[in-house]
């Protein structure tokens, strides 16, 4: 079902009538969300861990990196640069 605004970025899953949902499915959603939606999980765990940890699963479980469409490893990787550019802002100690 589409968003009622074409133009927001607000997105709803809704799992499918009679499919059964694996563990793996159910980590990779967490983490899609938290980066997605939940504003203070993501302020809680910081974006560097999220994204690691999303990345992680992909490399480690063929599964999730299956449920992962082109286009939005494309935007993961991008969201991973800047990730990645934080920590260091973080780290950077003069």
């Amino acid at each position: 079902m589409p968003p009622p605004d074409p133009y927001t970025s607000d997105m709803n899953v809704i799992p499918r009538a009679g499919v059964k949902i694996t563990e793996v499915d159910k980590e990779v959603m967490f983490l899609i969300l938290t980066l997605w939606k939940d504003d203070w999980g993501l302020f809680i765990a910081r974006l560097p861990l999220v994204v690691d940890e999303l990345e992680r699963l992909m490399q480690a479980d063929s599964k999730a990196d299956a449920l992962m469409s082109a286009h939005a490893a494309k935007i993961l990787g991008n969201i991973a640069i800047i990730a990645q550019c934080l920590k260091q802002l973080e780290l950077y100690q003069p």
